[in-house]
């Protein structure tokens, strides 16, 4: 968005200070109502209102928030400029985006995902805006907007969230504060109140060449202040970090707490510890989310892994290193890849990902591989179900993704490297890093990669004035491989310095001799071709100069600015067109080009020169390209000597004698000179042998020593990465550790406390583990665990118990039974199969439950049924027992010869259907309400009865409540005697 000037007051004109947006879903329009009301008419603020709206339903949104506010209200449209003092309404079915300062609308239609409009929202007014930038969710069902929140706080703005209890629907707000990206959690109301705050802040005029922004901006004293309160706080340097970076995330806590100069807010950090480190996580904020930029992934897929896993033998362990790895959804999405990539190719290769990150709490929510819905949103469902199990409304990654990342704390700025990697994920990290800790990095990237390794980088990243050490793959998704011929003195991070002395190593005689005897024929051959050859240039197949042969300054000259050796850079101007053309043909054609009639001008002078390109190509070598400067008429060969003869004195006819006496001694002293110059001559060269002989036998021990040197500093590094990574292997162990101590400890109480007799055996009925209560049943001690359970002679009496045990692992059928020990008591016997949790048979478990006070009443009970049922059949009268739903529980044998019926046509059917109409009298109806109403009652009624056979006779009916204490129903008695 534009840092243009302040708003205009009255509204509807003007760039807006802040954009906020606000989402919600069900209940989020009467919150919205009550933010927008208690901000003033004139306020500068510009307003976006995402709301779940049903796709069909046209919106009155626009008609009612115009009644409630003074600020202009009206629905977003397509191309509409975004303007201080409105409040803007998303329409219907569609996506909103904000793109150089107006609205762009995306329709929804076709679309199979879920809908999340304020996420997408969010996430492009992040991008635009800025530090600009605020978003606030509101009460709503789902988790729509948590993700956009994170990006508006990782681009600087500020984030809002209204108080989950008193939201109508709390879904929303708690899914925003999950992250840990909300700076606020207020009502609406007070949220509009911090609104209007931060408008009046110089916060949003940090930009700005005003007294307040530069009292707003740090000063160099202040950043030392606060990077030494950082550094001892968190041990992490940020002195190497960018500015521009660290004081962005400066602005917002200052904003946050109204703080209007930097040096209130340095004194703020002195006295608070805790704002130093609330600053040091604000600093290290963890953007990311699970296959983020996805294409980066299509071609990690397509470019690197086919070329990692080519000839590579079955043994060889695939290593990764994710720097930067915040809460772990990178190297979780790296791990899934590559997993799927092993299934297609049906491998079943070990994978090893390191992940580190300078941050602790980074490092243990990685860890934990526990994600809210909202996390793992961007995740294809069939990825979803394939490595993640649901707990508890989260998910966690499965084990087998878990196994490959190990996760460890890391300061790329100070710490060493790994080493020995097939490949380097460095995303979004070295954007916040200056130019020199980048080349530092890049270096030690460079070494920890072996020599066919791959460095990916984030979108905005490149490898830059770094490029002979790799080479581009794809440069859209940032891929790059290892230049291994690259050379250059080792320069990484944790580098100590090299050794100031090291014990000299006396070299062979020979070999000495043999070097400094090719040194000199070398020589002999440079002073040759200086002397006899044009001047040139060897460039290699960049056209970058990686030799200089002859006298080449009428030629060329360096550029000003930082060192560049390439040729096209350095070359005059009346020979660039030229040479470039040459190149590129030579190049084309591998062929030898050659360009006549050239002209260039040195100290005012013109001169035609012919240009020559010839390609120079070796096995297994790059190709490079030899470039010759002629001057024209020029004639290979030395110039030719100046005459010494003398020169006769025309005038002097009459004196040959004179004349000859003085070339005699002319000669005499021209050869005494000739000798004395010999003489010198030779004892300089061999005083020059001597001193380029003790030269080369210094320059060859120094450079064994330097090599030696070299290897120790090489072995001390690579012992320092072996160091680093069994520091993070050793770290990963005792978070493993703890996790099973603690695992251990819950399973100990747990047994300890359910009070049960329970032994776990293995396969082989060897047992594993047992609790206290079974100590007595099976007569165990502590030292029996792992012996046989054929060893031990338990309580219980069951003959076949080790049979049965065996029975159940080989068959996962699982066994109930009733046993008894030695001493009668029953138990329930419950042998259950022993499960990993890869779901893989080891055992079986042996539970014993005891169920004797229940078999026992169970007994008892039966017993008095019976009796009760033979005093039943021996009684007289006719007796029917039924329960408080009229149903027959029970009739004896006189009840049956007096209606002539059989006992089972009589059970389980209605009193009141017996019979023929006797059960259908009213005062007998009468009788039994109250029987079963009152457990004191006991009434008898007398009634007429025509019996088959006998003729009318008179009954009496008594009836009584019988007391049930275990059935839920009551019972009554009724017996009948004829009168």
């Amino acid at each position: 968005m534009s840092n243009g000037s302040p708003t205009e007051s009255n509204g509807g004109k003007g760039n807006p200070n802040l954009i906020v947006g606000v989402g919600a879903s069900a209940g989020g329009f009467e919150a919205f109502q009550r933010l927008i009301e208690q901000l003033p008419a004139d306020s500068p603020l510009c307003m976006v209102f995402i709301l779940h709206l049903l796709p069909t339903h046209k919106s009155m949104l626009t008609e009612l928030l115009s009644k409630m506010t003074g600020m202009r209200v009206s629905e977003a449209t397509e191309g509409l400029r975004l303007e201080a003092g409105h409040v803007y309404i998303i329409p219907p079915d569609v996506y909103i985006e904000v793109k150089d300062g107006h609205f762009n609308l995306a329709p929804r239609a076709g679309e199979t995902a879920a809908f999340l409009p304020i996420d997408r929202f969010f996430i492009s007014l992040a991008k635009q805006a800025g530090e600009r930038a605020v978003g606030v969710v509101l009460s709503g069902m789902g988790s729509d907007g948590a993700i956009g929140l994170r990006q508006i706080k990782e681009a600087g703005g500020i984030t809002f969230c209204q108080t989950p209890g008193l939201a109508e629907r709390d879904e929303m707000p708690r899914a925003a504060m999950a992250t840990g990206d909300a700076d606020f959690v207020l009502s609406p109301a007070d949220i509009a109140r911090a609104l209007v705050d931060l408008t009046r802040h110089p916060y949003l005029a940090a930009a700005e060449k005003t007294e307040e922004a530069r009292q707003l901006r740090p000063n160099d004293e202040q950043f030392q202040r606060i990077f030494s309160l950082l550094r001892m706080a968190s041990g992490v340097d940020f002195s190497q970090y960018k500015r521009p970076t660290i004081e962005r995330r400066l602005l917002r806590p200052m904003a946050l707490h109204k703080i209007a100069s930097a040096q209130e807010y340095v004194r703020r950090l002195e006295q608070q510890p805790q704002e130093v480190l609330q600053l040091y996580r604000d600093v290290l904020i963890h953007v990311t989310f699970f296959f983020r930029e996805p294409e980066s992934f299509t071609a990690l897929g397509a470019k690197v892994l086919p070329k990692l896993f080519e000839d590579r033998k079955p043994d060889d362990m695939l290593r990764l290193w994710i720097p930067g790895c915040s809460s772990g959804e990178e190297p979780y999405s790296v791990a899934m890849v590559l997993l799927e990539y092993l299934a297609e190719k049906n491998d079943e290769r070990l994978v090893q990902i390191f992940a580190t990150d300078v941050s602790d709490t980074a490092i243990e929510t990685a860890r934990a591989g526990l994600y809210p819905e909202s996390a793992v949103r961007p995740i294809a469902p069939e990825r979803l179900r394939r490595f993640f199990t649901p707990v508890d409304g989260k998910y966690r990654v499965n084990k087998r993704v878990r196994e490959m990342c190990i996760f460890a704390r890391h300061d790329l700025t100070r710490d060493p490297p790994f080493s020995k990697l097939d490949l380097i994920i460095c995303r979004n990290v070295l954007i916040y890093l200056d130019q020199a800790m980048q080349k530092r990095l890049f270096s030690a990237f460079h070494y920890a990669l072996k020599p066919s390794g791959f460095l990916m980088l984030g979108a905005a990243e490149t490898v830059g004035m770094q490029r002979d050490m790799f080479t581009v793959v794809d440069k859209k998704h940032r891929l790059y491989s290892k230049r291994p011929a690259y050379i250059e003195p080792l320069d990484l991070v944790f580098s100590e310095g090299r050794h100031a002395e090291m014990p000299s190593v006396p070299a062979a005689v020979k070999a000495v001799r043999e070097h400094v005897r090719k040194n000199v024929q070398q020589e002999v051959n440079q002073l040759m071709l200086s002397k006899y050859a044009p001047p040139g240039v060897l460039v290699n197949e960049r056209f970058e100069i990686i030799q200089f042969r002859g006298q080449t300054g009428y030629f060329l000259e360096p550029s000003p600015g930082d060192v560049n050796l390439h040729v096209l850079k350095m070359v005059r101007p009346g020979l660039l067109h030229e040479l470039h053309q040459a190149l590129i043909e030579a190049r084309n054609s591998q062929a030898a080009v050659r360009k006549e009639g050239l002209h260039v001008s040195f100290d005012g002078h013109g001169r035609e020169v012919t240009l020559d390109v010839t390609p120079i190509v070796l096995p297994d070598e790059p190709p490079h390209f030899l470039v010759l400067f002629e001057e024209a008429g020029h004639q290979a060969g030395p110039p030719p000597a100046p005459s010494t003869a003398p020169v006769a004195d025309q005038t002097d006819e009459s004196g040959p004698e004179r004349l000859h006496r003085e070339l005699d001694h002319t000669r005499h002293e021209l050869s005494t000179t000739r000798r004395y110059l010999q003489s010198a001559i030779q004892d300089l060269e061999i005083a020059n042998e001597e001193l380029q002989s003790a030269n080369e036998e210094v320059l060859s021990s120094n450079e064994e020593l330097q090599s030696t040197n070299e290897e120790l500093d090489t072995a001390k590094e690579e012992l320092q990465s072996t160091n680093e990574e069994l520091n993070t292997l050793n770290a990963e162990l005792h978070s493993r550790n703890d996790e099973l101590g603690r695992l251990n400890s819950d399973l100990v109480n747990l047994l300890s406390s359910v009070q049960l007799a329970v032994i776990m055996v293995d396969r082989g009925l060897c047992i594993r583990r047992f609790t206290p209560p079974a100590e007595n049943l099976f007569n165990l001690i502590a030292t029996d665990i792992g012996r046989p359970m054929q060893h031990i002679k338990p309580n219980i009496v069951s003959p076949n118990l080790e049979h049965d045990v065996q029975g159940v692992i080989e068959h996962l059928t699982p066994l109930e039974q009733e046993v008894q020990d030695v001493e009668g008591r029953w138990y329930l016997l419950r042998v259950r199969p022993y499960c990993s949790v890869d779901n893989r048979i080891e055992g079986a478990v042996i539970a014993l439950v005891d169920i004797d006070a229940v078999k026992r009443r169970e007994l008892e009970m039966d017993a008095s049924r019976r009796r009760v049922l033979a005093i039943v059949q021996a009684v007289g009268d006719a007796l029917v027992v039924f329960d408080g739903e009229l149903n027959v529980q029970m009739v004896n044998d006189a009840f049956c010869r007096m209606f002539g019926i059989e006992s089972h046509e009589a059970t389980g059917k209605q009193l009141f259907g017996l019979g023929d109409g006797l059960w259908k009298a009213p005062h007998l109806r009468s009788l039994v309400d109250r029987v079963l109403r009152d457990e004191s009652t006991s009434s008898e009624v007398e009634i007429e009865h025509d019996s088959p056979g006998r003729g009318r006779t008179k009954l009496l009916l008594h009836a009584r409540r019988v007391e049930n204490r275990d059935e839920h129903l009551p019972l009554a008695l009724l017996a009948i005697r004829e009168v």
